[in-house]
């Protein structure tokens, strides 16, 4: 009889560390998950506050000033000193805490007045966001 004891003792001892086994590796899976949302919303808050010194760029120039290729894709290089910016014909990439950017815009509507702008920014990793903006002229 007490034969059958110790391996019942030993099938609950097995299935308690099974149990506690599954429970440790999905709390574990839980913090993973909760790190890898939150760094992609700090990821896409990093991304919208990039909208403006796009828009700080847009005003320094106006619509006669841009070479135009007949892509009504521009590209925008912002440099590192963020009081210089550049309209480029092809994309160049910038990099802040890792994760690489690329700022584009598109024109939707020109009047004599102003021009509608669809700003993009790509983060090549991830996802494209966008923003409407308005320029008027001066």
């Amino acid at each position: 009889m007490k034969n059958n004891l110790s391996w019942f003792s030993i099938i609950e001892v097995v299935v308690a560390s099974f149990i506690l086994s599954l429970s440790v590796f999905w709390v574990y899976k839980l913090i993973w998950e909760n790190t890898k949302l939150i760094w992609k919303s700090y990821n896409y808050m990093q991304a919208n506050f990039l909208f403006q010194p796009m828009k700080e760029c847009i005003e320094k120039i106006w619509y006669d000033s841009i070479v135009w290729t007949g892509d009504s894709k521009i590209y925008i290089d912002l440099w590192t000193e963020w009081d210089n910016c550049s309209i480029w014909t092809n994309a160049s990439v910038l990099l802040i805490d890792n994760l690489e950017y690329q700022f584009f815009w598109e024109i939707s509507n020109t009047t004599t007045n102003s021009i509608n702008w669809i700003l993009k920014i790509d983060t090549l990793d991830a996802w494209i966001i966008q923003e409407n903006y308005q320029q008027k002229k001066r």
